[in-house]
């Protein structure tokens, strides 16, 4: 559950960043909206549009009303990985674009 929460972390992170990637493009569109323009004006790569995809669908299990079974052990330490991954390429993408944070 720690691999979760550390996910969980990471793709509100990230949908803070993609609000300030879209700023005055998509910014107070949905999430997944606020990805594809990101890759429609070239601030990322599709590859990286499925990883924050799929980070915020992990994201989004976090509420608890939502979860339909036992979640001991179903993300690992690669699944942490993946999302720490995709957050940095994220980070690094929109610093690229406006200098250094």
């Amino acid at each position: 559950m720690v691999a979760k929460e550390a996910i969980s972390l990471l793709g509100s992170v990230c949908e803070w960043l993609t609000k300030e990637g879209t700023r005055g493009h998509a910014g107070n569109r949905p999430y997944a909206q606020r990805t594809t323009k990101l890759v429609e004006l070239g601030r990322i790569e599709a590859a990286l549009k499925v990883e924050l995809d799929w980070l915020w669908g992990i994201r989004c299990n976090g509420h608890l009303h939502e979860v339909t079974g036992l979640e001991i052990e179903m993300y690992s330490r690669d699944d942490y990985n993946r999302a720490r991954l995709a957050y940095t390429k994220l980070r690094d993408s929109l610093v690229a674009l406006h200098g250094a944070a």
